[in-house]
Parts: C-alpha cells; structure tokens; sequence
C-alpha cells in the first residue's frame, strides 16, 4: 500500500510557501530590501503543481487536490506579485522624485535660470504711470534729492498715493513708491553711479515685482553709455525711462 503522506506532500508545501511570502514581504517592508526574491515564489508553486501532477498518476485523488491548492495559491501570489511589483515602482518613482525635490532644495543641484529678455510687467496701472513720468518735466535739477521733491509734487498733484522712501526690506529704502511699483531716481555722474544702480535693481527686485527706474540725463556720461545700461537694467526686469535735459 501507497504511504499517502507521499501524495498530498505537494498540497502540503503551499500554505508553507503562504507563509514564507508573508514573512519575506514584511522583512522587505521593514528594512526597504529589494523585493525581487519573491518573483520566485510562483516558480516554485509551478514546481509544486508540477509534482502534484506527477503524485496523481499514482494517486488520481490526492493529485488533484493538489495541482488545485497549487494552482488557486499560485493564482493568488502571481496577483499579490504584480501588484506588489507595482506599488514598488511607485514607491521607487517617488523616492527617487522626493530625494531630486530634496537635493534641489538643499542646494545640491541647482537648476540654470533663464536669462531675462524682457521686462516685468507693472500691473494694473503700471503703463498709466510709466506714461506719467515721461511726461514729467523736471527743472533746475542739481542732485536727486531736488528731483525726487520735484516728483514727488508732481505725482501727488495728480491724485497718486505715493510714499517718500520707503522701507522694503532692512537697509533697502528706494525713492518713491506709488502703489505697487517703487521708482528709483538717478542723476548720473559717471560710470560707477550706474553700476551701482544695477546692484540697487537686482535687491528691489528681491522684494517687490514692480520696479521703474528714471534716469536724469544732464549730459555728464555719453549718450552711448546710458543706452547700454538701460538695456542692461531691462534685462534685470527693470522698466526704465532716460529723460535727457542736455544743453543743446
């Protein structure tokens, strides 16, 4: 007589396998360890089904029930595996985009900024402005100081809400601010006072996205030299207006 314990031996290796799955999947879980040993598995119960079917030569009955424990089980991992291997490529994809977002943060990539090659736009009311300073004549202007009163009163007279230096941010205090933009007067006397004109727009710019600068040109620095810097100071995202007073 057959040893039945023979025949249902590949029945009995499924809940084994079951089990084995369950702790290998926890451990994986736990110490984020590679999954990809459980792809094993279903090979394994294909070998399981494989000798059931063997048994049930021997033993029809005991090698049914045990090609159909093992192919119900099998059934079951190869689902649990494609969805675990799914939900692994998601973890993955999105460690991988939190460790990029953290690098970026942290200043260990740094991405290339797109040069400017226009200027910021004003807002609302900004172009109503910009059209109102062009049409500002100032007169017997010998430093900023008596252009930015000129202006000043000149604004004011046309119903603006305007601020006489204002702070932006610590240490930053432009001329004039008329709602959302802030001016910055200039009355030139060489290269350096441009130059230095072009660090004061690059903070502005940190605190406040509508930024005019107005350039007084009494006829100290050549002609040429100014339109470089107003192109220089457009590509900062500056609007910028040259008013020339030149004795002719």
């Amino acid at each position: 007589m057959q040893d039945s314990r023979i025949s249902i031996a590949p029945a009995a290796v499924a809940p084994v396998l079951l089990v084995f799955y369950a702790v290998l999947k926890s451990v994986s879980a736990a110490f984020s360890i590679p999954s990809g040993i459980l792809g094993i598995l279903p090979l394994l119960l294909a070998v399981t089904a494989l000798s059931g079917l063997i048994v049930s030569i021997s033993s029809p009955r005991d090698g049914l029930l045990s090609i159909i424990a093992s192919g119900l089980l099998g059934y079951a991992f190869l689902t649990a595996g494609y969805i675990s291997s799914i939900a692994l490529a998601a973890v993955l994809i999105a460690h991988i985009a939190g460790l990029g977002i953290g690098l970026l943060k942290g200043g260990l990539i740094k991405l290339p900024s797109p040069t400017r090659t226009r200027e910021i736009d004003t807002g609302e009311g900004g172009d109503e402005l910009i059209d109102e300073l062009e049409e500002f004549q100032p007169v017997h202007v010998r430093n900023e100081e008596d252009l930015e009163k000129q202006l000043y009163q000149y604004l004011k007279a046309r119903g603006h809400m305007i601020e006489r230096q204002p702070l932006v941010a610590p240490g930053l205090r432009p001329d004039l601010r008329v709602g959302d933009c802030i001016i910055e007067l200039k009355v030139p006397r060489g290269r350096g006072d441009l130059q230095r004109l072009l660090g004061q727009v690059e903070d502005y710019l940190r605190y406040n996205r509508c930024l005019i600068v107005y350039i007084l040109d009494t006829g100290m620095i050549p002609w040429a030299m100014l339109k470089t810097y107003k192109h220089r100071l457009r590509e900062k995202g500056a609007k910028v207006i040259i008013k020339s007073v030149r004795e002719h």
